[in-house]
């Protein structure tokens, strides 16, 4: 029905008395409904799809509203899976003006209206609920039956509706990353006649993570470290698994890591003899070990890759494949042996590391249920296009 219909039901008058009126817009759907006590509604079930406002904000208002209302996110239900009676409502920005929204109401039962409203940022739940409830209140929806049955009402001039933005994308079920760090690695403890400095690290790290903020990673790590004519080279394999916590741009990742190592000790680029190792019988080529990483960071967005720049810092404890942890000793200038190498032992890496996130391709499981959904929708517009139209006006616009 078209807006003479409506004023005509709202004002107890036949759609012909009416039609002999001049023409004038609706009410604001504000002014028909009272913020306090439940109200009537043409349906008990709404799936909110909504960009650019809080979902939850806007489903506390509605409920506050119609307390029994049952209001449907869309990350948390489908259309394909509510029985009728309910109303599917999209709200979105307009792109071309600020403080404009867009709203779309599709009813169950085929029929479609269209709002358009200013209001800021932070009333826009406020004012987006209002809006729902008011159009959910009218007499003339809460008497509507099928869309078919409706009676005709007077065509309004011709109007196309509104393009609808596309609804948010859900998070990817799984992102890949691949990272680069570099930084210094530091021994405590057993031998203390050894330098501080074990080594320098350099090291490449692909993860996974899952929606939720599980992480699995691999991190290949080289960690070289010189002293005289002799260079200590540990070429190592850390799985990692643990968490990666999200919050606007700043990103904190947590992991748990094993470590095998396999060192070599070389000499103006040969291999130099071990007969200095102390102890001796600790002389296995193979390290393993355990330990705990720590890498907060800021994030960066730009269109599908994410990047995360920050540091790091490492505990973890490493000893022989055969127990205990090796000192190497090398001679000075007078040939006489000086504590050179620490192999293995508690240690502490500090470093810097720049870390890419690619989402996957992988689709999400209820997005071909909401491409169905979409088709359903264009569908239903289509094929009221030879309906004779449903009462209430479809676009909120003047009659020219």
């Amino acid at each position: 029905m078209g807006v003479l219909g409506v004023l005509a039901v709202v004002a107890g008058l036949s759609p012909t008395a009416a039609a002999a009126a001049p023409p004038s817009l609706p009410e604001p759907p504000s002014a028909a409904v009272q913020d306090s006590g439940p109200v009537p509604l043409a349906v008990t079930r709404v799936l909110l799809r909504s960009d650019g406002v809080a979902g939850a904000s806007v489903r506390e208002h509605l409920q506050l509203r119609a307390p029994g209302l049952d209001v449907v996110l869309a990350a948390d239900g489908d259309i394909v899976d509510q029985p009728p009676p309910f109303a599917h409502v999209v709200v979105h920005p307009r792109a071309d003006a600020k403080d404009r929204w867009e709203l779309a109401l599709f009813l169950s039962n085929g029929a479609a209206y269209f709002r358009e409203f200013e209001a800021s940022d932070a009333e826009a739940a406020r004012v987006t609920a209002t809006m729902v409830i008011g159009l959910l209140h009218g007499p003339a929806l809460a008497q509507l039956g099928p869309a078919a049955t409706a009676p005709p009402a007077v065509e309004p001039a011709p109007t196309e509706a509104p393009a609808l933005g596309e609804p948010p994308a859900p998070p990817p079920r799984v992102e890949l990353g691949v990272a680069i760090a570099g930084g210094l690695l530091a021994g405590f403890g057993a031998p203390r006649d050894v330098d501080a400095l074990a080594a320098g690290t350099v090291a490449v790290l692909v993860a996974a993570r899952l929606r939720r903020g599980a992480t699995f990673a691999i991190e290949l790590r080289a960690a070289p470290r010189a002293r005289l004519d002799y260079v200590l080279g540990r070429f190592g394999v850390l799985p990692h698994a643990g968490y990666t916590w999200r919050r606007g741009h700043a990103e904190l990742q947590l992991t748990a890591f094993a470590s095998i190592e396999r060192w070599i000790l070389r000499r103006d680029g040969g291999a130099a003899a071990l007969d200095t190792l102390v102890p001796e019988e600790s002389g296995s080529p193979w390290l393993l070990g355990a330990g705990a990483r720590l890498a907060p960071g800021y994030r960066i967005e730009r269109g599908r890759l994410h990047a995360r720049v920050g540091v790091f810092t490492a505990l973890s404890g490493a000893a022989m494949a055969r127990g205990g942890v090796a000192r190497i000793s090398v001679p000075d200038a007078n040939g006489l042996p000086i504590p050179g190498f620490r192999v293995g032992g508690f240690e502490w890496a500090l470093g810097f590391d720049v870390m890419f996130w690619l989402p996957s391709r992988h689709t999400p499981r209820n997005a071909g249920r909401s491409s169905r959904t979409d088709h359903r929708h264009d569908a239903s517009m289509s094929s009221m296009g030879s309906r004779p139209r449903a009462r209430g006006r479809r676009v909120h616009q003047p009659v020219g």
